[in-house]
């Protein structure tokens, strides 16, 4: 199952286009958002994110779990 923590990462990650930027943000270690979206990958049976250039980009299926996962957060902000 995929955490909250797992959702964030992973959104955080699509907005600042890096993880080690993600990282720097969430106050969290590089490697630990690497094995969460490794984790979230894993789990879904899909790949996120590819590397081009030494660019981030998201794959297909990581823009339509980047929409879900938006979704989710938004609507769990709105609960509290």
């Amino acid at each position: 199952m995929i955490s909250y923590n797992q959702l964030l990462q992973f959104v955080t990650v699509v907005q600042n286009k890096s993880i080690s930027k993600a990282a720097e943000k969430m106050f969290i270690a590089q490697p630990a958002i690497s094995a969460s979206i490794k984790k979230m990958e894993n789990e879904l049976n899909v790949q996120l994110f590819y590397y081009e250039n030494k660019h981030l980009y998201l794959t297909e299926d990581g823009k339509n779990i980047y929409e879900i996962a938006s979704d989710i957060l938004l609507s769990y902000a709105k609960l509290e």
